[in-house]
């Protein structure tokens, strides 16, 4: 009984990461993940290495209300907002496109809005189905 609660007692910093397999789609192809991905929260940034098409949250990611993430997939720039620290979790599936009437898009994304610029990003925790999908616009612009 003492060790369950110390384990509930136990502070972020102690904690394990969270690795999060990520996957991303360009055009309806796979291209190869980035190697790194930024996560911004509370002030701080954290640099987190991808290896293997996977990365790992650090707890005190996990923990965080609202993180934006940062990436650069081939020749562009990748800026997602207001992600839970949450979904940090499971897979990550990044869907790029070019055009609304492609068929890469799983849902092309409110009516006008500029795909090129745009993101799509499944979160599939394992638990859920089917994964909880974010559209965010004008979160994408060619890489500096």
């Amino acid at each position: 009984m003492g060790m369950l609660l110390l384990s509930f007692l136990q502070s972020p910093a102690q904690q394990q990461p969270t690795t999060v397999h990520i996957t991303v789609i360009h055009n309806g192809h796979q291209c190869p993940a980035p190697a790194e991905i930024t996560a911004s929260f509370g002030g701080r940034s954290l640099r987190m290495p991808v290896r293997d098409d996977k990365f790992e949250a650090p707890p005190e990611v996990v923990a965080a209300q609202s993180v934006t993430v940062e990436t650069d997939v081939q020749d562009s720039h990748i800026r997602l907002t207001k992600i839970a620290g949450a979904e940090f979790a499971g897979s990550w599936t990044l869907r790029l496109a070019e055009r609304a009437d492609d068929d890469y898009y799983e849902w092309p994304g409110p009516k006008g809005a500029n795909i090129a610029a745009s993101c799509m990003l499944e979160l599939d925790n394992g638990h859920e189905d089917p994964a909880r999908v974010r559209f965010e616009e004008n979160c994408r612009s060619k890489k500096k």
